[in-house]
């Protein structure tokens, strides 16, 4: 995948609730498809945010290359964001993206910190996933109407 903007290869870390997934690291290391550094689901006291900082941290701490970082939400890109800051980086200088635009990411976002949050509107989901169905089960074209 190529960075538009930049013209250069996309190095992504993809940051979901259960690990970090670096698809193709850059830095000649064994391939690794995913490091559970986010384990222990069921523990409450610990937030997404927390732990997207304390793996990311780790991930700065072992040079791992990267471009942009893809959170699952918005928790997990400020946990980010945390990170980068302790460890002395502008997280201007690289895109890092949650979904979910909550009112922390969306504040976020319009002071520059998140690259980008995406909303997670459920109805208007729902209602194009109908439609869809409807328009495949008549054998009309995907997006029509």
């Amino acid at each position: 995948m190529k960075n538009r903007k930049l013209g250069i290869p996309l190095t992504a870390l993809l940051l979901t609730d259960c690990g970090v997934v670096n698809p193709a690291p850059t830095d000649g290391a064994q391939k690794r498809s995913l490091m559970l550094l986010l384990s222990q689901k069921d523990d409450f006291m610990t937030t997404l945010r927390d732990r997207a900082r304390v793996a990311m941290t780790g991930l700065l701490a072992v040079g791992t290359a990267y471009n942009c970082v893809i959170c699952n939400n918005d928790a997990m890109a400020l946990g980010v964001i945390d990170a980068l800051r302790y460890a002395g980086k502008d997280s201007s200088e690289v895109p890092v993206a949650g979904a979910d635009c909550t009112d922390e990411g969306e504040w976020a976002f319009h002071t520059g910190n998140l690259y980008v949050t995406v909303k997670q509107d459920a109805v208007v989901q729902a209602e194009t996933a109908v439609a869809a169905a409807l328009n495949l089960s008549s054998g009309q074209p995907l997006t029509s109407g």
